[in-house]
């Protein structure tokens, strides 16, 4: 009975801490760059647990149920780890590469071994759709790459991690970088605006895992407006809000959100607008 009333007041004392750590998370978002990563790797990032905070050199940190979200002020690229791989969003989308590694693009005082630095080029870029771009069904890929015996992958998923469609890819060969282009098809509109590419190297070890992966995050033209022909560029004026150019591209203001999915590199929602911005108006 006394060891039973000992955990009962063990628990009773945790509890207050246990409770507001849950509504610390519940209370927490992503914003800007960070939630654009962690909505192009949703798998990877998982949740926040907390809000952006700074450190001392002025790098901005975020914990997540999947690990830490990173803008680096050195260099101003943004990036994900699980502790032990990394999720950079750079020049070429997002590439993956072990925490032992660095990309030929990134600072490296440290002198770690550059990803691909024995061709001069990544194992695997990718040239078209360029990051964030409104995409067609099919989805047109073009690009430079190798993986074993010259066979690597393609996929699209969808805003919610599902798998839409996946091909093979043959180009280059062991060591030789190859041109490549393909198309994905979709089978159907997307259930969302967003979505990503994935380009990678299966495992010859067939253990699943997935090498010199680029995830290329895209926004889909038909689930945006159909049918999807193309889009209009519009340049923001003082005073303009996303309700206010739907209103006038689409007669209808709900139509706003869409707006936002199509330029979600440029806007997010709590940003206001600013003059000069060039938003692309899906038609």
């Amino acid at each position: 009975m006394r060891r039973l009333l000992a955990i009962v007041a063990i628990l009773a004392c945790l509890l207050p801490a246990i409770a507001g750590r849950a509504l610390a998370a519940a209370d927490c978002q992503f914003v800007l760059g960070f939630a654009t990563l962690a909505a192009a790797i949703p798998q990877q990032v998982g949740q926040c647990v907390e809000n952006e905070s700074h450190a001392a050199n002025g790098d901005a940190l975020q914990h997540t149920s999947g690990g830490l979200l990173v803008w680096r002020k050195a260099d101003n690229w943004t990036a994900f780890t699980d502790g032990y791989h990394t999720w950079v969003n750079g020049p070429n989308g997002i590439q993956e590469r072990l925490n032992t590694q660095r990309f030929a693009w990134e600072a490296n005082p440290d002198h770690l071994p550059v990803v691909g630095a024995t061709s001069g080029m990544a194992p695997i870029s990718v040239r078209q759709p360029q990051p964030y771009d409104l995409v067609d069904d099919p989805v047109h890929v073009a690009g430079v790459g190798t993986g074993f015996e010259g066979t690597f992958a393609a996929r699209v998923r969808d805003g919610n991690g599902k798998e839409l469609v996946r091909r093979t890819i043959h180009a280059g060969g062991t060591g030789i970088l190859g041109n490549f282009q393909l198309d994905l098809p979709l089978g159907g509109t997307p259930t969302t605006a967003t979505g990503t590419l994935e380009v990678f190297e299966p495992s010859a070890k067939g253990d699943g895992t997935e090498l010199n992966k680029v995830i290329v995050p895209i926004t889909f033209g038909e689930a945006v407006v159909s049918p999807y022909h193309g889009f209009a560029q519009y340049t923001v004026v003082a005073g303009d809000t996303l309700a206010a150019i739907a209103q006038h591209w689409y007669g209808n203001t709900a139509k706003a959100p869409l707006l936002l999915a199509a330029n979600r590199d440029r806007v997010t929602a709590a940003q206001q607008l600013q003059p000069g911005q060039v938003l692309r108006i899906p038609q």
